[in-house]
């Protein structure tokens, strides 16, 4: 099952970073565990985001195959877990 959620992009180039964010799909089959995150938070502070330090975010690891991924996403740990459970809107069936 695909569930869309917002990932958090950090892209360094020098002093400061860039910090975007982009929908993704995850197939919930190859996630491996969801965790709050409460770092980001300081970090986007301390780049001048104010506005996204403001929301929650979870760190959510992915299996690859051979690597595991890490995906910083909008939401708190609860709120993916209960996309994945498929207890609320914005799930995809496939």
């Amino acid at each position: 099952m695909l569930v869309e959620i917002k990932k958090l992009k950090m892209h360094g180039s020098g002093y400061k970073k860039d910090v975007p964010y982009d929908n993704i799909y995850i197939n919930s089959n190859n996630v491996i565990s969801i965790n709050d995150y409460m770092g980001v938070n300081q970090f986007l502070i301390s780049e001048g985001e104010e506005k996204l330090a403001e929301n929650d975010y979870c760190l959510i690891k992915i299996n690859e195959g051979q690597k595991v991924q890490e995906i910083i996403a909008f939401g708190t740990a609860k709120h993916i877990y209960s996309l994945f459970s498929g207890q609320e809107k914005g799930l995809l069936h496939g």
